[in-house]
C-alpha cells in the first residue's frame, strides 16, 4: 500500500524494496497446484472433495441400514458402493495432472497415468458449459486421438488458473 505525499514539493519515494529481484521477472507466479522438490507442478484433488464423498456414502449406508431390509436398503447400499468406489479413485488416483518441462502427465482412472510430451498436445484450452441453470469450465487437452477434460474438482485450482501456469510452463 502506498500513501500519497501530503507536501508536493518533496518527490514520493516507494517506501519498500522491490519485493522480487529483476532476475526472476520472467518466470511466472504459481497462482494453482502444488510445486513439487523436482520442480514439476502436481494438481489434485482436493482432501475436502474426497472427505465428502466419503461422507455421502456413509450417509447413504445410514439411511439403507435404519429404512431396513427391502428395495430401499438394497438401493440405498448400491448408492453407498457406488460413492465410496467413486471416492476410493480420488484418493488412489489423487494426483491428477503433473507438469514439468518435458510434457504431463495425466491421471487415468485407479492411479493410471498417461505420459504426454509437450509435442504430442495439439491444444491447451478452457471449455465452458451451461446446463441446468449453473456454468461449468473445464480444462480441455487436446493429444490428437485423445482428449482430456479436468474439472476444478480434479485439479484442487480454478481450470483458468491452471491454464495459466501450464501454458506458462509450455515450451515455444
Amino acid at each position: 500500500m502506498r500513501i500519497r505525499n501530503p507536501n508536493p514539493d518533496e518527490p514520493d519515494e516507494p517506501d519498500e524494496p522491490e519485493a522480487r529481484p529483476e532476475e526472476y521477472e520472467d518466470e511466472p507466479e504459481v497462482t494453482a497446484g502444488h510445486v513439487e522438490p523436482d520442480g514439476s507442478l502436481t494438481f489434485r484433488v482436493s482432501s475436502g472433495v474426497i472427505g465428502v464423498k466419503f461422507a455421502v456414502a456413509a450417509g447413504l449406508a445410514l439411511i439403507a441400514l435404519i429404512r431396513g431390509i427391502g428395495p430401499e436398503f438394497v438401493i440405498g447400499l448400491l448408492a453407498a458402493v457406488a460413492v465410496a468406489i467413486y471416492a476410493l479413485r480420488d484418493l488412489l488416483g489423487r494426483d491428477r495432472l503433473r507438469a514439468d518441462p518435458a510434457g504431463l502427465r495425466i491421471g487415468t482412472g485407479f492411479g493410471a497415468h498417461r505420459r504426454l510430451a509437450w509435442a504430442d498436445i495439439e491444444r491447451l484450452r478452457l471449455d465452458h458449459r451451461s446446463r441446468l441453470g449453473t456454468r461449468s469450465e473445464l480444462l480441455e487437452i487436446d493429444a490428437g486421438d485423445e482428449l482430456y477434460l479436468l474439472s476444478r474438482f480434479d485439479l484442487g485450482a480454478d481450470p483458468s488458473d491452471a491454464l495459466t501456469v501450464l501454458e506458462a510452463m509450455r515450451p515455444g
